[in-house]
């Protein structure tokens, strides 16, 4: 929150790496993420159909775009602040939850990019963590900010990833 809470005025208009996206849509795409993660996931809510069938990859990626700008049109009439503080609510929300989420359990969405219809939940968020920190570096770059350094956030996105790849973590039962 610190890199978007000092953020003048003009940066948030700032061309990224995201294509046409400024710094404002990808934080916009954040919060979407974030909320229909939490909406889904922690509060149980069933997503809506797609308009149009789903019969494959190329399918899939047109209905996720579509979401995606939807959203991020919507959110051109939010303040920044509005918007940082979305974020700032959405992602302790989604925290707090992935905390308690047994990484070996059911995973909310498969990761198609891995070939997998079903993913176990450390997987899951590992891909999850991934998009995060592949937009908040987006944004860092656009703004001149500084690569984050959390070792949090480092170690939980190891840690998930490891689970999926080579098991738990052997480190976990000291």
């Amino acid at each position: 929150m610190p890199v978007l809470r000092g953020l003048a005025a003009e940066d948030w208009n700032r061309g990224t790496r995201a294509g046409t996206w400024v710094v404002r849509d990808i934080v916009a795409h954040l919060i979407d993420l974030t909320l229909r993660r939490v909406s889904f996931q922690r509060d149980g809510l069933v997503p809506p159909p797609p308009p149009c069938p789903i019969a494959g990859e190329r399918d899939f990626v047109r209905f996720i775009n579509s979401l995606n700008h939807d959203w991020v049109t919507v959110t051109r009439r939010f303040s920044p602040q509005v918007l940082t503080e979305l974020f700032e609510l959405a992602s302790g929300d989604l925290a707090d939850f992935f905390e308690r989420t047994p990484l070996d359990g059911p995973g909310l969405f498969g990761v198609s990019w891995a070939g997998e219809m079903a993913s176990a939940a450390g997987f899951d968020i590992g891909r999850e963590f991934t998009e995060l920190w592949h937009h908040q570096m987006q944004i860092r770059l656009a703004v001149g900010a500084p690569p984050l350094e959390d070792p949090r956030s480092r170690s939980m996105a190891a840690s998930s990833l490891r689970t999926r790849s080579c098991g738990p973590d052997p480190s976990s039962s000291r």
